[in-house]
């Protein structure tokens, strides 16, 4: 099995994982001046790596080479989330305006601010979930509001003329997070309402009836390389669907994974080929791989004291690149 798992750590590092050999180790990030990171990004191949965090009462976005820990840029805005394009040269970031502000990676600076949407409802109170599209054409960000019975939409731009092509609604609440399929036709959310919801990019028309993700309202979703495969997981382990046409294929409870109280899952993946997902769990600093045809748990990492590994408890990112973790040493 190849890749590389990313595990970023409460103390400005990235643990990675290898998938192949089993071991494990740490790249110290340059020139981290924020406290604990609140959300973070990776390119597929997992060569880069953003991350937003708070100094001082504000917060900031940097990006590293994951590799080596080299400091890219800082960009100069306040989000709590943020996305990464594909191939590592924009971030997208929600702004106070309920718009969507892109930056230039390489150099940190706004290179451009998409349209504000012609609301048809009441706008929400902010944006907190923000994603780009595999061919980085399109990006979309999903709103929230602290009446849960409100209706949130998806709201879906052109990423080259800054332009709002359609609104999504569906989720009351909130609406996060949201994944696109590889081909980027297709747009998978989820919502306080426990609703997984699939649409089509293009149309705006739902692919399937939308399916009861959970039976709490914690969020969490990912899709797997091929488009074929949605994971959905919440307090009570993890469920496998056909992200084609919403059946549901497996569930996993947390005890399987070796989470040892509800609520402890905080991020899944796929492997680059589908037959795994790594788990990361918060109650007992590790993450596990978890083979997809039997549910079974086949592989874990357990962080031993001496390493000092704290992981930040935001998920965790399965890079296609099985590039080597530097030693130790250097």
């Amino acid at each position: 099995m190849a890749g590389t798992v990313l595990l970023p750590t409460k103390d400005h590092s990235v643990v990675l994982w290898n998938a192949a050999t089993g071991s494990a180790e740490e790249v110290r990030l340059q020139r981290v001046v924020v406290g604990e990171l609140s959300d973070w990004a990776a390119t597929p191949d997992g060569q880069f790596f953003a991350a937003t965090g708070q100094i001082r009462g504000r917060g900031r976005v940097d990006l590293w080479k994951t590799a080596s820990g080299e400091h890219v840029a800082t960009l100069d805005c306040d989000p709590d989330v943020l996305a990464l394009s594909s191939d590592g040269r924009l971030v997208a970031c929600p702004t106070y305006e309920l718009t969507v502000a892109l930056y230039d990676a390489a150099t940190g600076r706004c290179i451009a601010v998409v349209d504000e949407p012609a609301w048809a409802r009441t706008p929400p109170l902010s944006l907190i979930s923000v994603a780009f599209s595999p061919d980085s054409k399109l990006v979309a960000a999903g709103g929230y509001d602290e009446d849960d019975d409100t209706v949130t939409t998806v709201e879906l731009w052109d990423v080259a003329t800054g332009a709002h092509l359609r609104s999504l609604e569906g989720h009351k609440g909130m609406t996060t997070p949201i994944v696109f399929s590889p081909d980027s036709t297709r747009l998978y959310s989820r919502g306080l309402g426990r609703l997984v919801r699939a649409v089509c990019c293009e149309t705006g028309s739902e692919l399937f009836e939308p399916v009861v993700a959970s039976d709490s309202n914690t969020t969490g979703l990912a899709l797997s390389r091929d488009g074929n495969h949605l994971a959905t997981f919440d307090s009570y382990g993890i469920k496998l669907w056909n992200a084609r046409t919403g059946s549901l294929h497996r569930t996993i409870p947390y005890q399987a994974v070796g989470a040892n109280a509800l609520g402890t899952i905080v991020g899944v993946a796929f492997s680059p080929d589908a037959r795994r997902i790594v788990v990361s769990m918060k109650d007992n600093n590790s993450a596990c791989f978890v083979d997809t045809a039997t549910g079974r748990r086949v592989g874990s990492l357990r962080v031993e004291t001496a390493k000092n590994w704290v992981f930040a408890g935001c998920g965790c990112h399965f890079a296609t690149s099985p590039f080597r973790p530097p030693s130790s040493s250097s």
